[in-house]
């Protein structure tokens, strides 16, 4: 709390502040400030060339015209250091990167010091969410059965993209993992994310982009809905969480209904997409070529 509060404050105290990153977290962290300080010169600093790269297109679009509209300014496919722009006397930098956090305690008591993953990079995780140690060649040396990381300090080999519906799925897998370890049933689990979602491919891409108080974006695969209706459902999605956490049955419930629908939702989308892929193909094909 002192520490929210203190960065709140620096946040009021300054005229010019500099956002790094430009994921979900970058943009929903420079739209706050932006909504409730109109008047601050924000710039926005990433790596990457588009803003929520890793969302869909239409994503980036809304996302660069809104900023615009508020006279942000980009750095995008920035060349600058870290270190550079921590230095810059003029503005506050607020730091909206996923892996600036210190897990050395973490790789020294695994025996993972001076060895991937670095001190300050996510762990390596296989398909079950187990931490793993890497050679060189990036082979696989050892697996820690009874060791797990999830959410911002996990890197999955499915790359998937990192969002807070992820990490709610990935921390309901572990415990389903953890759990069947102590009742000694270690085959009880299927792998990640067949025992989620049913299906061997990746969970679907569900998120809700906040972009200040009455507007943001609704992620559900390639499917983007932009506008006033984000924000009522991100609210949504924050009380109805919370609320779970605390153990009110019918948020749990509610929650529960919607993983489940998201999962059916992502199967009818999925096969969707392998029929129309299907059609393209047959439309394709020459003359004479026998169809599948």
């Amino acid at each position: 709390e002192k520490v929210l509060r203190r960065n709140a404050k620096e946040i009021a105290d300054a005229d010019r502040i500099s956002v790094v990153g430009s994921g979900i977290v970058g943009v929903e962290l420079a739209a706050d400030i932006l909504d409730k300080y109109p008047d601050k010169k924000v710039k926005i600093l990433s790596i990457t060339g588009t803003l929520l790269t890793e969302l869909p297109e239409k994503c980036h679009e809304y996302a660069y015209d809104w900023f615009s509209r508020r006279g942000v300014e980009f750095d995008l496919n920035t060349t600058l250091s870290l270190r550079e722009i921590k230095e810059d006397p003029n503005s506050l930098v607020m730091l909206a990167i996923g892996n600036e956090f210190d897990n050395s305690a973490f790789a020294s008591l695994l025996g993972l010091e001076g060895e991937t993953p670095p001190p300050r990079s996510p762990l390596a995780v296989d398909d079950n969410m187990n931490v793993v140690k890497k050679n060189d060649d990036g082979r696989t040396s050892k697996t820690y059965k009874r060791v797990f990381a999830v959410g911002d300090v996990m890197l999955h080999p499915k790359s998937m993209v990192k969002t807070a519906y992820m990490a709610d799925l990935d921390g309901d897998f572990v415990a389903r993992k953890i759990k069947s370890l102590i009742c000694e049933q270690p085959g009880a689990v299927l792998g990640y994310p067949s025992e989620m979602t049913g299906l061997p491919t990746a969970p679907p891409l569900v998120s809700c982009v906040s972009l200040g108080k009455s507007d943001g974006l609704i992620i559900f695969n390639d499917w983007v809905v932009p506008g006033f209706l984000a924000s009522i459902v991100k609210w949504s999605i924050m009380e109805s969480k919370i609320a779970q956490m605390k153990g009110n049955g019918l948020s749990d419930l509610g929650w529960r209904f919607i993983e489940w629908l998201s999962f059916a939702l992502n199967k009818i989308d999925k096969t969707r997409k392998h029929v129309v892929s299907g059609q393209h193909g047959e439309e394709a094909a020459p003359a004479g070529a026998p169809r599948r």
